[in-house]
């Protein structure tokens, strides 16, 4: 395969073998055929498969409702179960793995955006502790959050290919392309917040530019604090 001359960090969650990125345009994913469940999100007039920018002049001055609060509910401490494969990269894999792990979920910038410590103490198969973060940082001009996926198998580097989106009530869509192994990937992250049930992650692989989704990880996660 092609791919830049070091390792880049991962947008999508398991994915780490060198690869090269195609890059979305800045603002959001642009996909001919993805399925976006609520058409009316604001800055999309077709099932979110292509975004606009907003125009600053006709942005609501209203910061309580722009898309910066979407994450507040998932501050604090949690208790998290994962179901996912054991190789997320392998298309035709079909064994599941399931784990336990803690994340704390505290706010930066003002609420701009979000740091979310990932602690597994024994993740499989090897049975090791693993340790990961997550970083959300909220842009009010597209009103649309990016989300990096870091951790040490790739230390000190931040991926240029983002999860990017934003929410519509109590749900929200995240897109990325990546190329592993020489195929076009298309990622999607789905977050929902549960209420007082707690909340749910889960990632999605296409392998068909968005026609079909593949479940690859889910994570639940239960109020610890």
């Amino acid at each position: 395969m092609t791919s830049p001359a070091r390792k880049s960090a991962r947008a999508s969650r398991g994915v780490s073998r060198a690869r090269s990125v195609t890059s979305p345009p800045a603002l959001m994913l642009t996909t001919q055929r993805c399925q976006v469940r609520d058409e009316k999100q604001a800055g999309s007039t077709d099932a979110g498969c292509q975004w606009t920018r907003p125009s600053v002049r006709g942005m609501t001055e209203n910061t309580d409702t722009d898309g910066r609060h979407d994450f507040d509910f998932f501050h604090g401490h949690w208790k998290t179960h994962n179901r996912k494969l054991a190789d997320v990269l392998d298309r035709d894999c079909a064994t599941w793995i399931e784990f336990d792990s803690t994340v704390r979920c505290e706010p930066v910038l003002g609420g701009l955006g979000n740091v979310e410590p990932f602690s597994a103490p024994a993740m499989p198969p090897s049975g090791d502790p693993f340790d990961a973060m997550t970083l959300r940082l909220f842009d009010p001009r597209t009103r649309n959050w990016r989300i990096w996926w870091i951790s040490p198998r790739q230390p000190g580097l931040l991926d240029d290919n983002p999860m990017e989106g934003r929410f519509s009530g109590s749900h929200g869509e995240f897109f990325a392309v990546e190329t592993i192994d020489g195929e076009e990937v298309r990622v999607r992250w789905d977050w929902d917040d549960l209420g007082s049930e707690g909340a749910r992650w889960e990632q999605r692989f296409s392998y068909d530019d968005g026609v079909t989704w593949h479940l690859n990880w889910t994570s639940t996660h239960t109020r610890s604090d």
